[in-house]
């Protein structure tokens, strides 16, 4: 196996580890179910976050990270976005955004 094909196929491994997946499916899932899917089906279909805050009136807020490869003009480069989910007292989603990670 020469270099360059183990190289592509690291990148495709690494690509395909993210937690949610920044395609326009999941982020049209995200819009559509939001006030409708309860945490066990965002789980369900994005599995564990990686953080999971609690806050004292039962609402919680989960934090999924999609991790990946781009490139630049220069060298290669890696992204990170978060998603963050806001789930209310029910358990029901509310709200979610995606930013950059920090």
């Amino acid at each position: 196996m020469s270099i360059a094909h183990r190289l592509r196929c690291i990148s495709i491994l690494l690509l395909s580890a993210s937690y949610l997946g920044c395609t326009p499916e999941s982020q049209n899932w995200l819009d559509d179910q939001t006030g409708l899917a309860t945490q066990d089906e965002v789980m369900q279909r994005f599995g564990k976050p990686v953080y999971v805050a609690r806050l004292r009136d039962g609402r919680e807020v989960w934090t999924f990270q999609d991790r990946g490869l781009g490139y630049s003009r220069d060298m290669g480069a890696g992204f990170c976005r978060e998603y963050i989910l806001s789930f209310d007292e029910r358990h029901l989603l509310r709200r979610w955004e995606r930013q950059e990670c920090y």
